[in-house]
């Protein structure tokens, strides 16, 4: 506090030298709330980045478990794909859609679980890719 010697005692140099430690104090204050913004950007586009596609095999797979689970047959953590064959086989559906499904579980299980070339897995995929909506 400077009290009324100090306001008595306010001189052009004593102005210009509040004037230059105020600049100071928001000029770190500007690159302080800049740099958090530049950290923010930063750490946005690395988390949007960091988002990858799901295999394509994944995600078919996801999409069967997920439409099978609108009929009440949602697939345990720990169930295989041939458990999850043989409860899916006590659902009340089609001839079809039961030949459908084991088709669709039996290729996903040699895909996942076996060895493919690349040829045959792009193949294998489309075929799965075209069973899916016979498994609804």
């Amino acid at each position: 506090m400077l009290g009324i010697n100090g306001a008595l005692d306010y001189n052009p140099d004593r102005q210009r030298s509040f004037l230059e430690e105020l600049a100071d104090t928001l000029g770190n204050a500007r690159a302080g709330a800049g740099l958090a913004l530049c950290a923010a950007l930063l750490w946005w586009l690395r988390r949007l980045r960091g988002r990858v596609r799901p295999e394509p095999l994944a995600a078919l797979y996801e999409e069967f478990c997920r439409r099978q689970a609108r009929h009440g047959f949602v697939r345990g953590a720990a169930e295989g794909p041939q458990d999850y064959l043989a409860r899916l086989s006590t659902m009340d559906a089609s001839a079809e859609k039961h030949a459908a499904m084991r088709s669709f579980l039996n290729l996903y299980g040699t895909l996942r679980y076996g060895r493919a070339t690349p040829d045959e897995r792009a193949a294998s995929l489309t075929t799965l890719h075209n069973l899916l909506p016979l498994c609804r």
